[in-house]
């Protein structure tokens, strides 16, 4: 991770809490600002603890690679460089990238690992969603199978609050649809039912004609 997203983390909660109502990227937006205006020293602790963390996770996967349990990809030399083997547009991957305000510049084959990663992780986690669909008997994936994966599987569970968040806005959204559409068809009945119907007055014009013969 990098330093503005370990602050992330350590004060989504509080960001969270401020604004109950407002969605991902209202809270995302508040969390930019927050970091804006902490002070360099204050930034200076947390890009420290983003190196200890990348140096930690270099030497963990040196280590895994060691033990043979994560081996090399043979095919990565032959990928380097070829966009015609992503699937994840390269420009959408770096905007998202450029989001955090300490990434000043990123070049093309960091680029391309950052979006060969993204599929990968996609792929693993929609692999597992589909596990979820084949144990209900559905061939329709649901928000909900993504949600209980990262709930339930550790290398997922950095998404667990993040989705959280999504799965309320879109529920809000579903409610606001539906309570629309029965607005709308209270209405279409309403004009349905007047169609073809006097006014209250008509009949005492009537009335009054028999009345006078």
């Amino acid at each position: 991770r990098t330093a503005y997203f370990i602050f992330m983390d350590e004060r989504r909660a509080e960001v969270q809490a401020a604004h109950p109502n407002e969605g991902v990227a209202g809270q995302a937006k508040a969390l930019g600002h927050l970091w804006a205006n902490i002070t360099d020293e204050e930034k200076k602790t947390y890009q420290l603890r983003a190196a200890e963390e990348r140096e930690r996770v270099a030497k963990e996967i040196q280590e895994l690679r060691d033990s043979g349990m994560m081996p090399m990809d043979t095919d990565t030399e032959k990928q380097k460089g070829d966009n015609n083997n992503l699937i994840f547009p390269i420009a959408r991957i770096r905007k998202i990238c450029k989001l955090d305000p300490e990434v000043k510049g990123i070049s093309k084959e960091a680029m391309l690992l950052i979006a060969r990663s993204a599929e990968l992780f996609t792929k693993s986690l929609g692999g597992e969603t589909v596990k979820i669909a084949q144990v209900q008997n559905r061939r329709k994936l649901l928000p909900e199978d993504v949600a209980e994966i990262c709930s339930t599987k550790g290398q997922f569970l950095f998404l667990r609050e993040d989705l959280r968040d999504i799965l309320r806005e879109q529920l809000d959204e579903k409610r606001k649809q539906k309570e629309s559409a029965v607005v709308a068809e209270g209405g279409e009945a309403k004009a349905k039912g007047s169609e073809g119907s006097k006014p209250l007055t008509a009949y005492f014009g009537t009335a009054a004609s028999s009345a006078s013969s």
